[in-house]
């Protein structure tokens, strides 16, 4: 996914903010050499931990009553597989969820929003 760096990052102040055709998000910068900001980067997006059901929230569930800022990530589901692996398209970027139990209604196509306090940054190389 490619996107601008809002701050600077490196190993030692991680944290890095970042804006995509997908809106801003917040992460923790993986790579070897630092971030600054205004920098352009290629990023590949990753959730650290396992995933509920439960804490996916669809466009239209009404218990969400806020707007998807940079500590969540929208997107759409692709594919869900038999074993957990449920695959998300944020813009034009395609990320793998583990998911811990299976969907409780139909997910295949449907827009989702999941916290991403978790988010990991990995630079592409391209």
């Amino acid at each position: 996914m490619r996107a601008v760096a809002l701050n600077d990052a490196d190993d030692a102040h991680p944290d890095l903010n970042i804006t995509t055709e997908a809106g801003r998000i917040h992460g923790r910068w993986q790579g070897a050499a630092p971030i600054r900001a205004g920098d352009v980067l290629d990023v590949e997006l990753e959730l650290m931990r396992p995933r509920r059901w439960s804490e996916v929230v669809f466009d239209g569930d009404t218990a969400f009553g806020g707007p998807v800022g940079p500590t969540m990530i929208r997107g759409r589901i692709l594919a869900v597989y038999e074993d957990g692996v449920t695959i998300l398209q944020v813009g034009s970027a395609v990320m793998q969820l583990e998911m811990l139990d299976d969907p409780s209604t139909k997910t295949l196509g449907q827009t989702v929003s999941i916290a991403a306090d978790d988010l990991k940054f990995y630079p592409t190389g391209i």
